[in-house]
């Protein structure tokens, strides 16, 4: 028995991947798809390791693996990994009833991307939680449930074995839908994560299994072969392990197999994650497949974009009049009826017409080409030219060229498909030329070599892959994580008491704003330390307070050190930051280092530190009885500005880009405010939105500019792929609104801006060091005291590419169809994000 060593980072490279693994198989569900095989014989029963990865096309449903089978009914036995509310489980059932089961915390709901799923046996292992561990994306996970007894022989690494389905007496159901790579049995050996993949940068990433010793009974499925039926070398199910143990396949076509989306060159699908008007698309063929129940129901695509140009095509099935496919903005309201007609939307008509933003611009239907069954449209987007287009294409023949207005500028679009009365349509963004067997494969590559379509694309033109991104500037190829300027720590007190002191180490860098909050405590105020103001100053989000300093006597931050900061004692104890054995999270923002310099950019000094590559800037300056202007030194105009006076017991003053007519407090539960909303950010007299180089605020106003008092201000700006400030519409359902980011989240702020919420209108806060998987429900009040906790009434999804509400109560939270505002920070890019 060999357990390797701990996971350790892949070597930085030009590329981020390497190579491993370039083809999948789809496994859908509503064609009974599986795989089975007869080995000959058991393999070892007590220790061996199972090794997938996988992407979900219908919220995780469904049965992996299953062996050992026999029986039916009450007698039904085998073992299984599969789904269970949305959740891992793997389990050994006997005459119908489990006799050990394990399963995840985590529920598997990422449908935009790829997991890495190990699941290692050996229960010769004294200590029962060794016996079956399982990692995702690298990390074991926490599982709950009952361990095998030791050295028992469990019903997995049978000689009959199944992928795709659960068995019962030798008929096939609870079949899994999505994509499968890499599928790896390793017989006789209980093996962890690192033989598999490896971290990158913080991304795991496949690596070439084809060295590993897989025992007697072991195989590998690389799905590369197009062949179908009967397993041998020239089938998908071809064991390339080399023990020859080729799977049959049932209900898989040639169009599921050796599929071009794959956990190195990730292709756009639809998206099931979204709750359109009325009730739900149905998304089948790997999400590639869609149809409305009724009319003007609506879906859009996995990957949005906001610049290049990009090619998609999409088979007409059985479309009847008012099928239109097209683009939106990705933020558009996703309950809207006839989404079609919303600002930043332009589609194609079945019925020959074409819609902009709401419009129909040919008059009256049949006025261009119509589409009808069994025809290939064809979508470029050109979002680089001075004049950006959209341009629908018939069986190749180009129908209408549309320019897009301003309203899409400086926006994320995703494609959009809006049905009318079931219409079944199947896309291709790269990963199937053959629309699910539909037509016949074609070959046609992009711009860059990536993806095949039935169509050529235009010159310069290239598929929604992830792959297909560039590489924005916060980014793991470049050796630059998001980490490296926006970092989360978490520690307990050592109960240092009055005069103590205790390090707090993990910050990726010298932080410039640290926001520490007691999670355990109810009493215990945020506190937020900057090193323009200098240690031993704070200010707390949850009250009015004037600056507290130097030096509390409950205690301070007293150091700000290059990974992390100094706690000291006040002379009376340490409560603010280090009570008892309290647990406590900071959150922690890269400025200049502590360098400050003037800034003249405005009708007043300020003076300034900024981390411009970020779009974050600290600013203190001087209030007067005059509207001014104050430089906040960044390139681009700040979308997210908070301001507190440091002299006077006043509120906290936020700008948000989303609400620009409106200010709204932070340390209040209130709706954004329109009233005096010019006195705050504005000259008295109009509101006056931030530009590239200062704020404006009003004359005269406690809240931002009286006087005498001196205040500090924190200006945020969206950086792609690491930060955005934002907003989304409630949709009064537990199936919450979607909202993409264009990262996989690391910290994410809500607060509704429309009104006061039964049990207030929080500014709630959420971040992944706290709550490592989904669901996440442990959150923090920024107005509030209130301790940490976990309640479903709050419950979101972090995504691979956002998140998503999954609030369980109308009351509390998000549920009200109301506008929200967001403040997003991330843990990495799109571009390479693992699903969580």
């Amino acid at each position: 028995m060999t357990i390797n060593a701990a996971p350790t980072a892949i070597q930085q490279g030009a590329e981020i991947y390497n190579g491993a693994i370039t083809t999948s198989y789809r496994n859908n569900d509503a064609d009974n798809a599986y795989m089975y095989v007869n080995k000959g014989g058991n393999g070892n029963r007590k220790t061996f390791t199972l090794s997938w990865w996988m992407k979900t096309g219908n919220l995780f449903t469904g049965t992996i693996y299953t062996s050992g089978y026999s029986g039916a009914g009450a007698s039904a036995t085998s073992g299984h990994i599969r789904s269970s509310t949305q959740k891992l489980t793997i389990d050994n059932q006997v005459n119908n009833s489990n006799t050990w089961s394990i399963t995840s915390t985590r529920v598997f709901r990422d449908v935009s991307s790829w997991y890495n799923c190990v699941v290692a046996i050996d229960t010769t292992q004294g200590t029962a939680s060794n016996r079956v561990k399982l990692y995702i994306n690298g990390v074991q996970e926490t599982v709950t449930g009952t361990y095998p007894d030791e050295d028992d022989d469990v019903l997995m690494n049978n000689q009959y074995e199944k992928i795709g389905t659960w068995d019962d007496n030798g008929s096939a159901y609870f079949e899994y839908d999505g994509y499968l790579a890499d599928f790896n049995l390793i017989d006789g050996t209980q093996l962890n994560a690192s033989s598999f993949g490896g971290f990158r940068n913080g991304i795991w990433i496949p690596i070439d299994t084809s060295s590993l010793t897989r025992g007697t009974k072991g195989w590998r499925l690389q799905f590369k072969q197009t062949g179908v039926g009967t397993g041998s070398s020239s089938t998908v199910g071809a064991d390339t392990g080399g023990n020859d143990f080729h799977f049959t396949s049932s209900n898989i076509a040639a169009s599921d197999c050796a599929m071009l989306d794959n956990p190195e060159n990730n292709f756009c699908t639809m998206n099931p994650l979204i709750n359109g008007y009325s009730t739900n698309i149905t998304h089948t063929k790997g999400n590639l497949g869609v149809a409305g129940s009724s009319d003007y129901r609506n879906t859009i695509g996995t990957l949005a974009v906001g610049s290049g140009k990009w090619y998609w095509e999409c088979h007409s099935a059985n479309f009847n009049d008012y099928t239109m496919i097209g683009i939106q903005r990705a933020r558009n309201k996703q309950t809207q009826d006839q989404a079609y007609g919303q600002t930043g939307a332009v589609t194609y008509a079945s019925q020959g017409a074409y819609y902009n933003e709401g419009t129909s611009q040919t008059g009256s239907d049949d006025s261009i080409t119509d589409f009808n069954d069994d025809e290939v449209l064809g979508f470029a987007l050109d979002l680089d030219s001075s004049t950006k287009t959209i341009k629908f294409y018939n069986n190749n023949t180009l129908v209408q060229t549309v320019n897009l207005s301003s309203n899409f500028d400086n926006e994320d679009i995703v494609p959009l498909y809006v049905s009318n009365n079931g219409q079944l349509a199947i896309f291709n963004f790269g990963a199937d030329s053959s629309f699910a067997g539909l037509k016949t494969a074609q070959n046609f590559r992009d711009t860059s070599g990536r993806g095949k379509f039935f169509y050529q694309p235009p010159a310069g033109y290239k598929a929604l892959a992830l792959q297909n991104l560039e590489d924005t500037p916060i980014s793991p190829i470049f050796g630059i994580k998001p980490e490296d300027h926006f970092d989360i720590v978490t520690y307990t007190s050592d109960n240092i008491g009055a005069g103590g002191s205790q390090s707090v180490t993990g910050v990726n860098f010298l932080a410039d704003l640290v926001w520490i909050k007691n999670r355990s405590s109810s009493s215990t105020s945020h506190t937020l330390y900057d090193s323009n103001r200098g240690t031993g100053r704070h200010l707390s989000s949850d009250t009015q307070g004037a600056e507290v300093g130097l030096n509390s006597q409950y205690g301070y931050l007293s150091a700000f050190a290059s990974n992390g900061f100094t706690l000291t004692g006040g002379s009376t104890n340490a409560n603010y930051i280090n009570q008892s054995t309290d647990n406590y999270v900071a959150w922690c923002w890269k400025a200049n280092g502590g360098t400050t310099s003037s800034n003249t950019d405005g009708t007043t000094t300020s003076t300034v530190q900024a981390n411009t590559a970020a779009g974050f800037s600290i600013v203190t300056y001087a209030g007067n009885s005059a509207s001014k202007t104050v430089g906040h030194g960044l390139d681009s105009a700040p979308e997210w500005v908070i301001v507190k006076s440091r002299t006077d017991a006043e509120r906290w003053a936020v700008f948000h880009t989303s609400i620009s007519n409106q200010y709204i407090y932070l340390n209040e539960n209130f709706a954004g405010e329109t009233s005096n909303a010019d006195e705050r950010f504005g000259d008295s007299s109009s509101v006056i939105v931030p530009n590239s180089t200062v704020v404006t605020l009003g004359a005269n106003n406690s809240d931002v500019n009286e006087n005498g008092d001196n205040y500090i201000m924190y200006c945020f700006h969206s950086v792609e792929g690491y930060s955005r400030f934002g907003q989304y519409e409630g949709n009064a359902s537990d199936d919450g609104t979607y909202v993409y980011l264009g990262f996989r989240p690391r910290w994410v702020m809500l607060k509704n801006a429309d009104a006061t919420e039964s049990g207030g209108a929080s500014w709630i806060i959420y971040d992944t060091t706290r709550s490592t998987t989904n669901v996440m429900d442990d959150r923090l009040f920024a107005e509030a005291n209130a301790a940490e906790a976990a309640n479903a009434n709050y419950n979101i999804d972090f995504l691979s590419n956002g998140f998503k509400i999954r609030d369980g109560s109308a009351n509390y939270g998000f549920n009200n169809a109301n506008t929200y505002i967001y403040m997003a920070f991330a843990e990495t890019s799109v571009k390479n994000s693992n699903a969580r």
